[in-house]
């Protein structure tokens, strides 16, 4: 018996001797392939979790925005403008007829007349208005006296400055006025009678001649006024 186990342990020693190298080779291409198995399979759970980690970020951002934390405002973005607070309309200015009376000489700047206190062919760039029973000047709007003087051609004069750019002059009037430079006064305040102190339309007689300017340029004075009685 103990022959034969000896018989058997030589035929397997002789076989490990002759074939020995390719156990060896084959143990080591077992080995390498464990050992490649393992990392590729760390390799995937690695760009798995890239792709979670991705993905998470990508859900916060498009998803809906960090709300504040209790306690924390909500601060407005840089963009956004602030709201302008809504200035009401001012209204505009009204212009009223300054006599209570019918218009003697109307405006044209684009035609000729002749004007005899001058003797000569003019154009009227303003309205001349008389009255047989009221001479007194109102205020056409509200204003403040810019300047108040006399000339021969002008006579005695007032004048106003309103708003819009707008100036209000008053000719052939009265010298007499209580009146100053840098009074405030509101339409239809008095500011003067009518009267032929005007030299370059002494011969129409007693009456108003009023001059409409807008930012310094004379314009019709109907472009503002409203044809109203007194």
């Amino acid at each position: 018996m103990e022959k034969n186990n000896s018989e058997k342990w030589a035929k397997i020693k002789t076989f490990f001797k002759k074939n020995g190298y390719y156990f060896l080779i084959v143990l080591c291409i077992g080995a390498v392939a464990t050992m490649v198995g393992v990392a590729v399979s760390q390799s995937k759970k690695g760009q798995d979790a890239s792709i979670s980690i991705v993905d998470d970020s990508q859900s916060t951002i498009v998803g809906e925005q960090e709300k504040p934390q209790d306690g924390e405002e909500e601060k407005p973005s840089e963009h956004d403008e602030p709201a302008k607070p809504t200035e009401p309309e001012k209204e505009k200015a009204v212009f009223t007829v300054p006599v209570s009376g019918t218009v003697l000489n109307e405006y044209s700047a684009s035609s000729v007349f002749y004007n005899q206190s001058l003797n000569k062919y003019q154009t009227h760039e303003a309205m001349d208005f008389v009255s047989e029973t009221d001479s007194n000047v109102y205020a056409s709007s509200n204003g403040k006296v810019k300047e108040i003087d006399y000339n021969m051609l002008d006579g005695y004069y007032v004048v106003l400055e309103h708003e819009d750019g707008i100036v209000t002059k008053y000719c052939s009037l009265s010298g007499e006025t209580t009146l100053k430079v840098g009074d405030t006064v509101k339409g239809g305040d008095v500011i003067g009678t009518m009267s032929d102190s005007m030299g370059s339309e002494c011969l129409d007689g007693v009456h108003l001649h009023f001059e409409v300017y807008r930012n310094g340029e004379l314009i019709n004075p109907l472009e503002v006024l409203v044809l109203n009685e007194k």
